[in-house]
C-alpha cells in the first residue's frame, strides 16, 4: 500500500521509496475507517489533520439553516482533503462526510510541520502542498463560475463544459449522481431533471446516468 500511496498521492510525489515509511512514522500518520453515511468531522469541530483517502469517497458539505446541502468537495482514492481547514485556527464551518465506506490516512499538522525543515523530503512536501492548494483555488474559481450563472441550464452547461475541457473527451463521466449534481449546482433536483430532459429533446446534449455528451459545444 505504501508504495502505491507514494506514487499516487500528489502530496508524496518525488519522495524516495527508501525514506517514505520512515516519513509517515515521523509524521505520526495513522489510519481510520468510517462507515457510509457517517461523519468524519462536523460543523464546529477543530480539524488538526490532513486527510488522504485510501479507499472510498469523502465529501465536504455545507448545510444552510433550511437543511439544504451544498457539496463543496468530492474526494476519492489518494485525494487529499482538509488541508485548508487544518492550517487555519478557525473551527469547521462545514461537515466532512463519508459518501461511501472509506479508509482514511490522517497526517497530524503539528507533526508534519515538525519534520526537519532543511531536509529534502520537507521541501518536496511543501512544494507539493503549495501546488495542491493552487489547484484547489482554481477549482473554487471554476465552482464560482458555475454557481454565478443565473439559470439551471446555464449552471449545468458551464459545469459540463468545464468537465469536457478537463477530461478532454467528447463523452464525459462525472463523479456525481443526480441529487449530488443538483446540490453542487445549488439547484432543485426536479428543476435539474426537467432541464436535462428539455436539453436532450433540443439536441443540446445526450446522457446516460452520469455520462454526458455535449452535442453543440
Amino acid at each position: 500500500m505504501n508504495d502505491q500511496l507514494r506514487k499516487s498521492c500528489r502530496l508524496f510525489q518525488g519522495i524516495d521509496t527508501s525514506i517514505f515509511t520512515q516519513l509517515l512514522n515521523d509524521a505520526q500518520a495513522f489510519e481510520k475507517t468510517y462507515k457510509e453515511g457517517s461523519y468524519l468531522y462536523t460543523y464546529g469541530d477543530e480539524l488538526n489533520h490532513i486527510g488522504i483517502v485510501l479507499d472510498g469517497v469523502v465529501q465536504i458539505i455545507k448545510r444552510d439553516y433550511l437543511g439544504n446541502i451544498t457539496i463543496l468537495g468530492h474526494f476519492s482514492t489518494y485525494d487529499l482533503f482538509g488541508e485548508s481547514f487544518a492550517f487555519s485556527s478557525q473551527k469547521l464551518q462545514v461537515d466532512i462526510y463519508a459518501e461511501q465506506d472509506c479508509h482514511i490516512l490522517w497526517l497530524p499538522i503539528k507533526q508534519l510541520l515538525a519534520l526537519p525543515q532543511k531536509s529534502d523530503e520537507y521541501q518536496i512536501i511543501l512544494k507539493n502542498l503549495m501546488m495542491i492548494l493552487s489547484n484547489k483555488n482554481l477549482y473554487l474559481t471554476r465552482r464560482i463560475d458555475v454557481i454565478s450563472q443565473r439559470s439551471t441550464k446555464e449552471k449545468l452547461l458551464t459545469y459540463l463544459y468545464q468537465q469536457k475541457q478537463l477530461q478532454q473527451q467528447n463523452i464525459i463521466t462525472i463523479p456525481l449522481n443526480r441529487q449530488q449534481l443538483a446540490d453542487y449546482l445549488c439547484v432543485d433536483r426536479s428543476a435539474l431533471s426537467y432541464v436535462l430532459s428539455q436539453m436532450k429533446k433540443e439536441g443540446i446534449l445526450d446522457y446516460q446516468k452520469n455520462q454526458f455528451h455535449l452535442l453543440q459545444y
